[in-house]
């Protein structure tokens, strides 16, 4: 129904769109690429492009035009965890993959929201569409287009529709492509941030992560340290740690895996602080990671002893189940993978085997 929406070059403009999507583009590439073509298609004047670590929600960079570096510090200061518009987790939740603004409001109480007041209103955006790039509840990535003037007609909203599987799928790829190759640094990486988010100090091998293309603006790695400084800051006690099992951080060869360790530790003068561990990690060690491969739980936890090398008999003992079930839960991650053995299957998570291709329905 949606692609009988669409006139002639809108259909052009879709295949052109799902074209990027399927060239095995890493996620910051991809991310630029799409919102450049869609800029030109819909008159855009901003957007914002935040592609999100699928098990936390946070966002590993963020690829944005038409709003100054420094509305993101407002952002965070004043928008983050406070606005129902920016929640990626619970617009991955919703039925709907394309929402205008005021559609995002519905419901709300007076229909007002920090994310208007800050985000729209300071640079005369008064039309917002956001694409929600979620497959079944599990964020890839949120894109938020913006313009001054004239609504979204029906056509370029179902033009969008359209392409929220393909980028969806693109996104999840270039992710898993670069979970798969990313390799644990040598060393913990340590970051201490001010309370305004600023770093303080970092060690050398924070440094590496924090030295990609658009770190100096705030949005690239060090976009979801300081999501998760903002995170740690709202929701703990002041002696409270959170802990993020795994994240990666960067793209391509300079992707690296890494569990995220926050603290907050106060200054001489009682002023709050936040204390960062980066520490190396594995994509295979974490089974959370793992089903995003489209495993489940139990499969991704098999699959996890196994390619640490564990028998069917020690599996089954560490999870509490029978041998039979493990080997149950093994044919389906073959299955799923398609690898027929457990060599196959240590190469194909280990990202040597053949590369993923983006798939999924929404």
């Amino acid at each position: 129904m949606t692609m009988r929406r669409l006139g002639p070059a809108s259909r052009a403009e879709l295949a052109a769109l799902k074209r990027l999507c399927y060239m095995g583009l890493d996620s910051e590439t991809l991310c630029r690429r799409v919102t450049g073509r869609l800029t030109r298609a819909l008159a855009l004047d901003a957007f914002c492009f935040p592609a999100a670590d699928p098990s936390t929600a946070l966002p590993v960079h963020i690829v944005h035009e038409g709003r100054p570096p420094e509305a993101f510090d407002e952002f965070l200061d004043r928008v983050y965890l406070r606005s129902i518009i920016s929640d990626i987790g619970r617009c991955a939740a919703l039925p709907r993959r394309v929402l205008l603004v005021e559609e995002m409001l519905e419901g709300s109480l007076g229909g007002r929201d920090p994310y208007v007041d800050v985000m729209l209103r300071p640079y005369g955006l008064h039309h917002e569409v956001h694409l929600s790039l979620a497959l079944r509840g599990t964020p890839w990535g949120h894109l938020c287009l913006s313009r001054r003037t004239r609504e979204y007609d029906r056509e370029e909203r179902a033009l969008l529709e359209c392409l929220v599987p393909h980028l969806r799928a693109g996104l999840r790829a270039a992710w898993l492509r670069a979970a798969m190759s990313a390799r644990p640094d040598v060393g913990i990486g340590v970051v201490l941030l001010d309370g305004a988010g600023r770093i303080e100090m970092a060690n050398a091998v924070a440094e590496r992560f924090l030295a990609s293309p658009g770190a100096a603006s705030g949005l690239a790695p060090l976009a979801g340290l300081r999501w998760l400084a903002r995170l740690l800051c709202r929701t703990l006690d002041d002696d409270g740690v959170l802990t993020v099992p795994l994240v990666v951080l960067g793209h391509g060869g300079g992707a690296r895996a890494c569990r995220l360790s926050a603290e907050r530790v106060p200054h001489d003068d009682g002023s709050p602080r936040t204390l960062i561990l980066l520490e190396p990690t594995r994509f295979t060690e974490t089974p959370g990671a793992l089903r995003a491969l489209g495993l489940t739980g139990r499969e991704a936890d098999v699959a996890c002893a196994v390619v640490r090398g564990a028998t069917a008999a020690d599996t089954a003992r560490q999870l509490g189940i029978s041998p039979h079930t493990v080997l149950h839960h093994l044919r389906r991650v073959y299955e799923k993978l398609g690898v027929s053995s457990r060599p196959e299957l240590a190469l194909r998570l280990a990202g040597v085997a053949r590369r993923d291709q983006p798939g999924g329905t929404r």
